[in-house]
């Protein structure tokens, strides 16, 4: 992710010259820049945090047959007391 945020602000920043020229509209360019690397860093972690979440809807779990096996109905309302 690092270095979507430095490749978006290195080819958003303002030219060289400019920071002779007009250093105060080069300061805000360079910050705008900045501010863009931040933006397309955290759309792209959000889109994985997205896919993310969306996978675990499909998970299902194949175990939990084999933990409740032999276990009656009785043991669960005992709450993990005495089945007897």
């Amino acid at each position: 992710m690092i270095t979507l945020l430095t490749n978006v602000t290195n080819n958003a920043e303002p030219a060289k010259h400019l920071l002779k020229a007009a250093p105060l509209s080069y300061k805000q360019q360079y910050l705008q820049a900045s501010l863009d690397g931040y933006h397309a860093a955290f759309a792209f972690s959000l889109v994985f945090a997205v896919i993310g979440v969306v996978l675990t809807f499909f998970l299902k779990d194949h175990d939990h047959e084999m933990h409740t096996k032999g276990i009656s109905s009785d043991d669960f309302k005992n709450k993990g007391g005495d089945a007897a």
